[in-house]
């Protein structure tokens, strides 16, 4: 049974300083707006290896994305992650996953030695250390689930350690198969053309 969250999607502010950092492809959820049957999902890059799996889901999971059915928030943590493939035997499955149509937002805490000025928010701490674990790598995992719970997104992820970690702090969480299945449920134009980068073979 899918839990169906509140449907948020990024909108932009006129400011020339906005306008500046939009430049980085940096976005806020500052007016969100409703969608008739939007969800909101974070997906890790573990997440993103079941949507590049084959052509036909990438493609049906672009074509939900470019209909607003679903939406996709993307942070400086998945970016990193997915850009470290680059110049590697897995760089045309990055290629893929960032040619999924998404919404770049602030991680909701900062990392200091990751974080990057604009790319993630200053203030109280959230929830991100009940998260964290022992490697780093648990510590970019606990900012995206954290920023999950501040976007009433869904957290899409394989990873069992931080599945359970994230609904112990009232994060939803969706294993890659669910969103997969809610994907091929959902009525899509068929024949409408993706506008991205085609899919790229090994």
């Amino acid at each position: 049974m899918f839990m169906w969250p509140i449907a948020l999607v990024c909108t932009t502010n006129s400011s020339s300083s906005f306008a500046q950092l939009k430049k980085l492809k940096i976005c806020w959820i500052e007016t969100p707006k409703i969608l008739p049957m939007g969800l909101i999902f974070i997906v890790d890059t573990n997440g993103y290896d079941y949507l590049v799996e084959s052509e036909d889901i990438w493609r049906r999971t672009v074509l939900a994305c470019q209909s607003e059915q679903v939406c996709f928030l993307m942070t400086q943590v998945q970016i990193d992650q997915i850009r470290a493939m680059f110049n590697t035997a897995k760089e045309f499955k990055a290629r893929n996953m960032l040619a999924i149509p998404h919404e770049f937002v602030k991680t909701s805490a900062f990392l200091f030695g990751f974080s990057k000025i604009g790319l993630a928010e200053f203030g109280p701490p959230r929830r991100v250390d009940e998260i964290r674990g022992d490697a780093f790598k648990d510590d970019l995992d606990a900012l995206l689930a954290d920023t999950a719970r501040r976007d009433s997104a869904v957290l899409v992820t394989a990873d069992k350690r931080l599945s359970r970690k994230a609904k112990a702090v009232g994060v939803e969480v969706w294993h890659p198969t669910d969103l997969i299945d809610l994907i091929w449920s959902l009525e899509l134009e068929e024949s409408a053309k993706p506008e991205s980068s085609p899919y790229m073979h090994n």
